[in-house]
């Protein structure tokens, strides 16, 4: 951790063209979650910041979530050069790791990460020895009221189970919603084990909200992962609705209320969103996996709603960084000013746009399979003609029906991952046949069997 402060500092210096300044200052703004060692890394990382001439650091009172630290960078009067998040997020609670976050808020790009990293090896000449304190700022409660004045209290009270599982958000999500109704909150004790499992609002992770919604007969269950950037809700009947199911419902509702302009979704998201912008004619951008991609095309491409399969939600309103609790309250907001419970308006928006089934499958990493693929597409998958090629991210086939299929390397795991997303519930088996079909002919001996399947009712 000191070496990466060190290669952040230097990397700052280059940035802002202050490297052979004397005098030259740059100012860092540093958060941190809920897990083992995460205050003792966010301690050790300022330390080693303000041991370095010409640097400042602000640090939040406590926990603060990622995008709450994403907010602080671009909002607050403190004039940031860089924000710095200790965190693993929704991984498992043995895991830790470090966001890095730009002066407008959004991930730091590949171009950058690789830049600082390579700067780990390298000395700094402009130590000082004792270092200032850090100032120290609530930035958590800053961001908690800037969220409660973009969506305030509605008149129509509501019925809520809030649940941020043990994560970062566990005081700050509670906190947002105070004067929406009966809230209840669960999961908000201090435990780094975050109950013994990932802390991922998934189906699975969600069982224990989805009880409590329905006993309590409340209107909503509203679930963050462990910085808080990802979202998951649970219904008044105390089903799980997926983020590909929710996010077209919540992108509407804001395309009616504006402002308008532009949609991202990375590659792997459902197409769903757009079925939705085309009907209310609003361009939609498609990016690579991840959101410092949608983030940069916030900044960069005037994108207003920015969207990821895996429950990331951004609006250009408050900061081009995913953030689970505005989407929290952008559902409850929904939910209050229709008066109408979520499952009702679901099945209504169904109506006008009917579902695209969708799946996901983890497989062994397969490099050569991805090279022949690559080499001799298939002309024809599941018996629908490819109609062209997407390699923006992997390889995603677009074919004749309007359905897909995308192959792509997973970004931290040592995994091929498929998606597949049907026009028709009869057709997803057949396209996940296709999978099956396509590594037998094409993996020369590879497992045909998948790791994991997430389907159509979960992500």
């Amino acid at each position: 951790m000191e070496a990466l402060a060190r290669a952040v500092a230097r990397w700052l210096w280059k940035r802002t063209g202050q490297e052979n300044a004397p005098g030259g200052s740059i100012h860092i703004l540093v958060g941190r979650d809920t897990r083992f060692h995460s205050e003792w890394l966010e301690k050790t990382l300022t330390r080693s910041l303000l041991s370095h001439e010409g640097v400042s650091v602000t640090g939040g009172i406590g926990e603060t979530p990622t995008p709450g630290v994403a907010w602080g960078v671009s909002r607050l009067p403190l004039r940031a050069d860089l924000g710095l998040v200790v965190t693993a997020s929704h991984n498992p609670p043995s895991d830790n790791g470090l966001k890095i976050l730009m002066p407008d808020g959004r991930l730091c790009p590949d171009e950058a990460a690789s830049e600082i990293l390579g700067l780990v090896d390298e000395t700094l000449p402009r130590t000082r020895h004792p270092h200032p304190p850090a100032r120290e700022v609530d930035v958590a409660s800053a961001y908690a009221e800037a969220l409660r004045t973009l969506v305030p209290p509605p008149p129509r009270s509501l019925s809520l189970v809030v649940d941020p599982m043990h994560g970062a958000a566990r005081k700050v999500l509670p906190a947002v919603f105070d004067g929406w109704g009966r809230v209840e909150a669960v999961r908000t004790a201090l435990d780094p084990a975050f109950g013994g499992g990932p802390p991922d609002p998934r189906p699975e992770t969600l069982r224990g909200l989805a009880r409590t919604v329905v006993e309590a007969g409340a209107d909503l269950g509203l679930a963050l992962d462990g910085d808080g950037d990802r979202f998951g809700v649970v219904d008044a009947t105390g089903a799980f609705v997926p983020p590909h199911r929710l996010m077209p419902l919540l992108i509407e509702d804001l395309l009616l209320r504006g402002p308008r302009g532009p949609v991202a979704r990375s590659v792997c998201t459902t197409h769903l969103i757009d079925d939705v912008a085309r009907a209310h004619r609003t361009p939609v951008v498609e990016t690579a996996v991840g959101f410092k991609h949608l983030g940069a095309a916030m900044v960069e491409s005037g994108v207003v709603i920015a969207c990821e399969e895996s429950g990331g939600f951004a609006w250009a309103p408050h900061a081009p960084a995913k953030d689970g609790l505005l989407a929290c309250l952008l559902t409850a907001d929904l939910v209050a000013r229709r008066g109408t419970p979520l499952h009702e308006l679901a099945a209504d928006f169904e109506r006008r746009f009917p579902s695209r089934p969708f799946a996901r499958l983890d497989r062994p990493m397969d490099s050569a399979l991805l090279a022949r693929l690559e080499e001799d597409p298939p002309a024809e998958i599941a018996g629908r003609r490819v109609e062209r090629i997407g390699r923006q991210d992997g390889l995603k086939f677009h074919l004749s029906d309007g359905s897909w299929l995308l192959v792509r390397k997973a970004g931290t795991e040592r995994i091929l991952r498929w998606y597949a997303e049907a026009r028709r519930p009869a057709d997803l088996p057949l396209l996940l046949g296709a999978v099956e079909r396509i590594e037998a002919e094409r993996s020369g001996g590879g497992t045909s069997r998948p790791e994991s399947l997430i389907p159509a009712a979960g992500r």
